[in-house]
């Protein structure tokens, strides 16, 4: 039996460096909490660094964990450098804080007699708080009547990096 010549081949693709691809996970983001961001790779052996606002992070466990501590946008970036094995990548994302409200509440009792001494509870959820008797300031928490009628007891906080103004009377 006889054959034809016959003769075949194949190629094969090989790249110099291979790409990774980073994806970023952002929890909740609070002003002055902790937030945790994620970071994972398609490439479990990649060497990459993570910076927020161009300040670099400490990265465990392919997680950051960042506390902003003002209003605004930040800026996170995963990066590798370029090596033997990968591409160098740089991956962005941005997320946001906004203020939050104040809740400024006194507690106090209503009816009181001239001479009793009067004290008062003034709590919220960012300090400093300015309380004032009457549109005195009292840092004290409590006062003494020395004539019957009206005490207005306020308080404020102004605005901040984290919190919108807030009053109460």
């Amino acid at each position: 039996e006889a054959y034809y010549a016959n003769s075949t081949s194949a190629s094969v693709s090989v790249p110099d460096r291979l790409t990774p691809n980073y994806n970023i996970e952002i929890g909740t983001v609070t002003i002055g909490s902790p937030v945790e961001i994620t970071i994972t790779s398609s490439m479990s052996d990649v060497v990459y660094a993570v910076t927020i606002d161009g300040v670099t992070q400490n990265v465990t466990d392919n997680k950051v964990t960042y506390t902003p501590e003002t209003a605004g946008e930040y800026s996170i970036v995963v990066f590798n450098a370029k090596s033997n094995e990968y591409n160098a990548v740089s991956v962005s994302r941005t997320f946001a804080t906004e203020k939050q409200y104040q809740f400024i509440s006194i507690d106090v009792k209503k009816n009181v007699n001239i001479g009793d001494e009067v004290v008062f509870t003034v709590s919220g959820n960012q300090t400093p708080v300015v309380v004032k008797v009457n549109g005195l300031v009292n840092d004290e928490g409590k006062f003494t009547p020395a004539n019957s009628g009206e005490y207005i007891i306020s308080a404020e906080a102004d605005e901040n990096n984290e919190y919108y103004s807030d009053s109460i009377t």
